[in-house]
């Protein structure tokens, strides 16, 4: 068996960066793409980099591609060590909240051959930092708005994590425009 390279991709909580963990693991019966023996072992690698494709303002990855080192951090089997990637690596500013949509991670880890992956995230720190505002700031005829606005919230992170990426931004574009209402813009 081959190693699959396998990664986890969260946003700090203030949402000026991202985490990036691999969770390839160990080798073992039940993970026959995981690192070592028969697979290669994390010392056997010479380089592990990724590229982020960040979102355009359709939500979708078609932004800008920046390359990230990861070596000699990565690989790993410690799935509790995290590489930061701040907004200002991604050319979004410093201390700057990610930009919303969808993050195109594409990782390539060098043995005596590469291993690929590649997967999609979706972050809106933007839009949930707008949220909370309105929710911490809510008079009680807006109340309701705001709990429906906090449900959005939760049904993308949901309609996401089961593969419903047209689910997912169709919300989130209509939590965006339902923002606008309250005067929350520049969300993208």
């Amino acid at each position: 068996m081959a190693i699959v390279l396998n990664n986890d991709i969260t946003t700090n909580l203030s949402g000026t960066a991202l985490l990036l963990t691999d969770t390839t693991g160990a080798y073992n019966i039940s993970n026959t793409g995981g690192y070592g023996t028969p697979n290669p072992a994390t010392s056997a690698f010479t380089a592990d980099s990724c590229v982020i494709t960040t979102p355009a303002t359709s939500l979708q990855a078609t932004g800008s591609a920046f390359t990230i080192t990861l070596y000699p951090d990565f690989p790993t089997t410690d799935e509790t060590l995290e590489i930061s990637v701040a907004s200002s690596q991604l050319g979004q500013g410093t201390g700057a909240l990610l930009a919303t949509g969808i993050y195109k991670f594409e990782r390539t880890a060098t043995s005596t051959t590469d291993y690929t992956y590649t997967n999609y995230y979706l972050f809106f720190p933007k839009v949930r930092q707008a949220v909370w505002q309105l929710n911490l700031s809510t008079a009680l005829d807006t109340s309701t708005a705001v709990q429906q606005m906090l449900d959005m919230v939760t049904l993308i992170d949901l309609a996401w994590s089961y593969g419903e990426t047209e689910k997912a931004t169709y919300t989130l574009q209509k939590l965006i425009n339902n923002l606008a209402k309250y005067g929350k813009t520049n969300l993208y």
